[in-house]
């Protein structure tokens, strides 16, 4: 079984525990990154590790694969 959580640091040193499937944007900001959540959710967290980490954890939690071709 896949486990779909990814556990980020928030700004304040917290720790958050994110349902990767519901993750519908990863955006880099000026001194850190906006994870927006998907379904019309209002719900957003801003995170100490950039995009290109996040989405190491997504892919390293076996979620998704991403394909180049």
């Amino acid at each position: 079984m896949t486990n779909n959580f990814i556990e980020l640091t928030q700004t304040n040193d917290l720790p958050v525990q994110l349902n990767s499937v519901y993750i519908e944007g990863i955006e880099q900001m000026e001194d850190d990154t906006m994870i927006t959540m998907a379904f019309g959710s209002k719900n957003f967290y801003r995170v100490k590790e950039t995009p290109k980490q996040v989405i190491k954890k997504i892919e390293e939690s076996g979620t998704f694969k991403m394909v180049l071709k």
